[in-house]
């Protein structure tokens, strides 16, 4: 019994760890694409286009590291947005792709990952003879 209960809480930690470690790829992601893209004139389309890794990493991480990636991902785009430094994001196409990358990719990350598959499946009834 107390073996159960030693592998319920090894198993809550090792998920708690796995969120963490899917938001920060997310985070370094992020800030490793605005490095790269920050000098072309298309870096308003990369919060769209990261729907994708929110997706990606909502399958291989689960929701929860998706749904904290993609918030993390937000502040990461708009703090190194014009004015630097700051969470005001005075573009407005930026900030309306940062709105759709919050509404869209979260929801789209959550639909790709084991959770939505577990709670969509009927449960199994064992058959009577």
């Amino acid at each position: 019994m107390a073996y159960r209960l030693q592998k319920k809480n090894i198993s809550a930690r090792l998920k708690k760890i796995n969120v963490l470690i899917g938001a920060t790829v997310c985070a370094l992601l992020a800030g490793l694409a605005l490095l790269l893209f920050n000098p072309f004139h298309f870096k308003t389309l990369l919060p769209f286009a990261f729907i994708a890794v929110l997706m990606l990493v909502s399958q291989r991480f689960g929701a929860a590291a998706g749904l904290l990636g993609g918030i993390a991902a937000a502040m990461i785009f708009a703090y190194f947005s014009p004015p630097v430094a700051s969470m005001r994001v005075t573009d407005a196409a930026l900030r309306a792709n940062l709105s759709w990358m919050l509404l869209l990719g979260i929801p789209a990350g959550y639909f790709v990952s084991d959770e939505a598959a577990s709670h969509s499946t009927p449960p199994k009834h064992s058959e009577r003879r």
